[in-house]
């Protein structure tokens, strides 16, 4: 799973977001993408969907809404089938 505007910050969504998913188990690998972390939550944090290293099956977007078609764009030509905005 990608969460697309992960953040380190704790009272913005993308933390929430991060926190919810590792706190509740989920038992896939989990991507933190924005470029302005290398690191959210213990996690690598890669500066943009196209950097993921492998294909994902589904993305958690939480970025302005100007920025989502390319990024649902990037994501369907890398196989992802599932967005959540």
């Amino acid at each position: 799973m990608a969460v697309v505007g992960a953040s380190a910050v704790p009272g913005r969504i993308g933390h929430a977001i991060m926190k919810n998913i590792l706190e509740y188990g989920f038992p896939g690998r989990v991507y933190p993408v924005n470029p302005k972390y290398e690191e959210v939550m213990g996690l690598r944090c890669y500066r943009s969907v196209e950097e993921l290293p492998e294909p994902v099956d589904m993305a958690v977007i939480a970025i302005p809404a100007r920025a989502v078609p390319g990024v649902v764009d990037v994501l369907g030509e890398k196989g992802c089938r599932v967005a959540v905005v």
